[in-house]
């Protein structure tokens, strides 16, 4: 605030002039000062000497726009400031301003004059009030933006909906059947081709129906001369819903040619597109055939490999030989690269190798181990060997052989033999006190010598070594004697007093045990005492001590012994009802051609053997000799194979024989008679049922799409039509069909049929579109196997939204094939510039994303240089541009 003037500079502003020239103090010249500079602002900050900064002085053009300045010419100034600095840093002199400025030092700004401009309130309020005006007439032109109408012809109905949805149109709709315009593709619109409308506008489309299933149509002279690819061409022509196809093997007839047709339940001149008509074509039989490749030397894998791929039934056998290698085919019956029907057995045989042979046992009596090992190794036989002393025999000579010599070994079989010690020699022991009992094995079969071991407790020595040896070391020890060694297991075990458990549950000794860290086992035993599950008796009695290398054991009582009854002095009723004793009874029935019926045939247990409380006992009473059928007539076959599995399961082995008949009477599967119903049969009896085919499958290659989605209208399958692309073929071509021709099925059954969307698609045009909009529509179609190929490539554009695509290389192409790769262009939006973060702290740098829309991802960073929250780094740095899709990372410190 200037106190003379009663002003403040910041909300006024302020201009000034240098009223004094400064002087160069060496040759006194001055350097005039333009009076004219007034420059928009100065930083107030100076030397201590007292000197102005004049780098901190700048120029901005955007300072020029404030209206706090009234009156001044900032261009001008700007230039002339510009040309006035230029001057004096090309003066090299020292004779100009700024050599002059450094060289006199200032006190103050007492020289300075500032002049102040007052801001105009009426020319502000001016300027908000454009601002405003201009802000409601955009709102209002992009509230009232119209959009240009397409022509929706031909166009499918799926498509335009797509497209009204997004220009936000309201679309009604009108089915019509046609004749020329494919079920669900737009006949007709209400409104004009490239008619400006607003959005909620109501447009009216006509859909196409197809073909009226009910005009009369002039059915042609068929005859022989007519080909199934003619015949089809007539039915796709004029939509034929109802034709089936018929194949007879005829000798005169050319394949594929008519031999006669039947118009059924019409006349030629009452037929219309719904009538059926059947038609009859001649074909030749043919038997498939396979070339046989070479499998000699092969493996049964990549017999089994051809084989399913040709659908060829093989057999294989094994044989021995010394030629081919276990495994590998040696012969087949078929030669290499002859051809074979399908219908035959391809058999090979296998080789199972080289036959074991006998081999004569040699004498190694006196002979050492390595003649036996040559020999065995030589002969592929397998041996063992131990060590005993023999006066008779020299150290490692053989005194022993498990296989006489002369008698016959088979080929991989083992032998063994016992080698000498010899008479009894003599070593000296070592010391293994402190060491391991490996140490002690390998040292004593090295020797040719025995031993054995023992634990005891020890405080001093660790666990698993030797504690004592009964040789002492250094002295002598005859190789025949028997080492002794004792190893320490560890500290001795604390002890623990035995507790009663007498009449407790073994879950009580269980927890008891656990705890204390003794190891325990239990047997049962019948009681009349003790009830079931209480311990009867325990091996350590109470208050005696032992360790937890004691083993434990338990007697469990399995409570009172029960005395199993003679159930044969039974019938069924009384077995159904006993309830004596603890027993529990389980009753199954079964046929018995010897047992009458209701009698016992047998029981699990054995009369009056002795079991334990509610244990199971089985018993099986006879059904007789006889099956008694229920009827079925009106059920499904696999009711009555399911009481037939049930009878058969208890002794009986009837059987099933069923004759399929067509019945409209009867639905798919439905039992219309059986030979048997409501009679007994003996046990091995056949019953003989006839059951309704009902429905079979039509053959939908014979049909067009239309037919087949009115088939389920007519008829009781469920018929679901599905189109896709594919390649060389035009459009209502049929594809598949989930069930083959000729399958009978029940009701209801769904089918699904494929036709073909043809080879070629129509690209629609998605300029000035959302991105995301044609990538549904190329995924929509790549799902019927377009393969549509999108090329994205994004851009900057200063008016269009992020994701609008500016450019498409094909649209409005009806044509383009399958597999087509689109490029597209697609705006990233208007670029900004990124701010520098640096000073801010993370909630006014969240603030800032909010505002200005961002995207910003924070890396948290420990960095002792840095205070918490203090901004470390950022990517891009500021001042570099950037679009809305762009990320902008910072580092925070932790």
């Amino acid at each position: 605030m200037d106190n003379k003037q009663g002003k403040d500079i910041f909300r006024d502003g302020f201009s000034f002039d240098v009223e004094e020239n400064a002087k160069d103090p060496n040759d006194g010249d001055t350097t005039p000062q333009d009076e004219n500079v007034s420059p928009p602002s100065i930083d107030d900050t100076h030397h201590p000497s007292g000197e102005s900064m004049i780098d901190d002085v700048t120029v901005s053009k955007d300072d020029t726009k404030d209206d706090t300045n009234e009156g001044i010419d900032y261009h001008t100034q700007e230039n002339n400031l510009q040309s006035f600095i230029d001057e004096n840093e090309n003066d090299t002199s020292g004779n100009n301003f700024l050599s002059s400025v450094n060289q006199q030092a200032k006190a103050s700004f007492e020289e300075e004059k500032f002049s102040y401009q007052k801001v105009n309130p009426y020319k502000k309020w001016l300027i908000q009030c454009l601002i405003l005006g201009s802000a409601v007439i955009a709102i209002y032109f992009i509230v009232n933006q119209k959009t240009e109408l397409i022509d929706f012809t031909n166009m499918a109905y799926d498509d335009v909906v797509a497209w009204s949805n997004g220009q936000g149109i309201t679309l009604v709709t009108e089915e019509q059947y046609s004749n020329t315009v494919t079920e669900d593709r737009i006949i007709s619109q209400n409104r004009g081709i490239g008619e400006k409308i607003k959005k909620d506008t109501t447009v009216k489309v006509v859909v196409s129906k197809g073909f009226d299933p009910y005009e009369s149509l002039e059915v042609p002279g068929f005859d022989s001369s007519w080909t199934k690819t003619s015949i089809e061409k007539w039915i796709e022509q004029n939509g034929i819903i109802n034709y089936t196809f018929t194949y007879v093997e005829d000798d005169i007839v050319p394949p594929n040619y008519l031999i006669d047709y039947v118009l059924i339940g019409a006349t030629k001149e009452s037929f219309v597109r719904i009538s059926e008509i059947a038609f009859t074509m001649s074909y030749t039989e043919t038997v498939e055939s396979v070339v046989v490749p070479d499998f000699m030397k092969g493996q049964i894998t990549d017999v089994d490999v051809w084989a399913k791929n040709n659908q060829v039934t093989y057999t294989y056998t094994y044989e021995n030989s010394e030629i081919y290698h276990d495994g590998e085919v040696m012969n087949q019956s078929v030669k290499p690269g002859e051809e074979m029907s399908i219908d035959e057995t391809f058999t090979c045989v296998l080789s199972s190798g080289i036959e074991n042979e006998m081999i004569t046992m040699e004498n190694f009596l006196n002979q050492t181990i390595m003649d036996v090992d040559i020999w065995a190794k030589n002969n592929n036989i397998k041996y063992s060997y131990t060590y005993k002393i023999h006066p008779l025999y020299p150290k490692d000579a053989v005194f022993y052989q498990s296989v006489d010599a002369g008698e016959d070994v088979m080929e991989g079989s083992s032998v063994s033999f016992i080698l000498s010690n010899g008479d009894n020699d003599t070593i000296i022991m070592e010391d293994f006190h402190n060491k391991s009992i490996i140490d002690v094995d390998i040292w004593t079969k090295t020797n040719h010598m025995t031993y054995t071991t023992a634990y005891a407790p020890s405080d001093i020595y660790p666990k698993d070594v030797v504690m004592s040896q009964n040789v002492q070391s250094e002295q002598e020890v005859y190789v025949s004697e028997s080492l002794h060694f004792t190893l320490s297991s560890g500290p001795k075990e604390p002890e623990v007093a035995m507790e009663s458990f007498l009449n407790k549950t073994l879950l009580e000794a269980d927890i008891w045990a656990k705890n204390k860290g003794i190891a325990y086992e239990h047997t049962y035993a019948y009681s009349t005492i003790y009830e079931k599950d209480r311990i009867i008796s325990q091996s350590v009695v109470p208050e005696e001590w032992m360790t937890s290398n004691d083993t434990l054991s338990f007697v469990v009582s399995k409570g009172k012994a029960i005395t199993v009854p003679d159930f044969a002095h039974m019938r069924l009723a009384d077995a159904n009802d006993y309830e004596q004793e603890s027993l529990s009874i389980s009753i199954t029935e079964a046929y018995n051609e010897q047992i009458k019926t209701g009698k016992l045939i047998s029981q699990s247990i054995t009369a009056h053997e002795k079991v334990e409380e509610d244990t199971e006992i089985n018993l099986i009473y006879s059904l007789g000799s006889r099956v008694q059928v229920p009827s079925f007539v009106h059920g499904t076959w696999d009711e009555i194979e399911t009481w037939v599995d049930d009878e058969n399961e208890k002794g009986a082995s009837v059987q099933l024989a069923m004759t399929k008949q067509a019945n409209t009477s009867y639905e798919y599967g439905k039992i219309m008679s059986q030979s048997v119903v409501n009679d007994t049969v003996d046990l091995s009896s056949e019953i003989h049922v006839t059951i309704s085919s009902g429905l079979t499958v039509p053959s939908f290659g014979d049909m067009t799409k239309t037919a087949a989605k009115n088939y389920s209208e007519m008829s009781d399958l469920n018929v679901e039509v599905r189109e896709v692309y594919a390649p060389n073929t035009d459009a209502g071509d049929f594809l598949t069909q989930s069930i083959e021709v000729g399958t009978a099925v029940g009701k209801g059954t769904n089918v699904v049929v494929t036709y073909s969307l043809g080879d070629t698609i129509n690209i629609p045009r998605f300029i000035d579109k959302s991105i995301v909009a044609m990538e549904e529509w190329v995924k929509s179609e790549n799902t019927k196997g377009a393969a549509i190929t999108l090329n994205i490539t994004e851009v900057h554009h200063p008016t269009l939204d992020y994701g609008i695509i500016m450019a498409q290389d094909i649209y409005n192409q009806p044509n383009a094939p399958m597999e087509t790769t689109i490029d597209v262009y697609v705006s990233l939006g208007l670029l900004y510039t990124i701010p520098d973060f640096s000073g801010y702290s993370l909630s006014e740098i969240e603030a800032m994303a909010e505002e200005q829309q961002l995207n910003i991802v924070f890396e948290m960073v420990n960095d002792p240089s840095y205070n918490s929250g203090e901004v470390i780094s950022q990517e891009p740095i500021g001042g570099q541009t950037a679009s809305s899709k762009d990320i902008v990372k910072i580092k925070i410190a932790k």
